[in-house]
């Protein structure tokens, strides 16, 4: 089999096929997942900011992981 990147020689493993000259893989992106993406073009992205993780503004949980931590040493 030979890569449609740089006509090399493929390697077939159990899940993939990987190029040894170039490293391109062959990628197939199942249906389901193309129909969800070209659904979602086009509309707004609510959650675009990552979350804060919740040690950062209440402290009581901070206080009670850090002494478990430091009781684990």
């Amino acid at each position: 089999m030979k890569c449609k990147k740089c006509n090399g020689n493929m390697i077939q493993s159990y899940e993939d096929s990987k190029c040894l000259q170039c490293g391109y893989q062959d990628v197939k992106i199942p249906e389901e997942v193309l129909k969800e993406v070209y659904k979602s073009i086009g509309d707004t992205i609510v959650e675009n900011q990552p979350r804060t993780p919740r040690y950062y503004y209440d402290l009581d949980y901070r206080d009670k992981l850090l002494k478990s931590r430091t009781m684990l040493k």
